[in-house]
């Protein structure tokens, strides 16, 4: 092989694995962000209602009703065994109506459709007021 020839193996070589530990760094800069979404958490705290004061923070998801299959347990005639689900996907929280009698209301308007959550928004489910947070722990 001519001198030649091996300068520009060498330089291929060289940008090869420069190229490699620059992929390293972008998997793993991709893993750490989703870590960081995998840790974000909501809360709902009661603002008005029987569990005025209590807080239930959830990780992926919870869902609310009278029934006793519900995360989050409702005793109010006002409210349908399978009321409402709060579900996360692609880093955002959800509020979705399961065709209550009474609806659900977010902000003060009722939803009919899947509805994003932010920060500081306000649930009304029976008589109970809640308040949506969402925390990065």
């Amino acid at each position: 092989m001519s001198l030649l020839m091996l300068t520009i193996f060498k330089y291929l070589l060289l940008i090869l694995i420069y190229l490699f530990l620059l992929y390293i760094l972008l998997v793993i800069r991709r893993d750490l962000k989703s870590k960081e979404k995998e840790l974000e958490k909501g809360k709902l705290t009661g603002l008005d209602g029987p569990l005025s004061g209590q807080s239930f923070t959830f990780s992926d998801s919870i869902s609310i009703g009278r029934g006793q299959s519900n995360n989050l347990i409702l005793d109010d005639q006002f409210v349908s065994l399978s009321h409402a689900l709060i579900s996360k996907r692609n880093g955002h929280f959800f509020i979705q109506d399961l065709k209550s009698t009474n609806g659900t209301y977010l902000n003060g308007a009722r939803i009919n459709k899947p509805a994003v959550l932010k920060h500081g928004d306000t649930l009304r489910v029976g008589k109970n007021l809640f308040q949506f947070e969402q925390e990065n722990k």
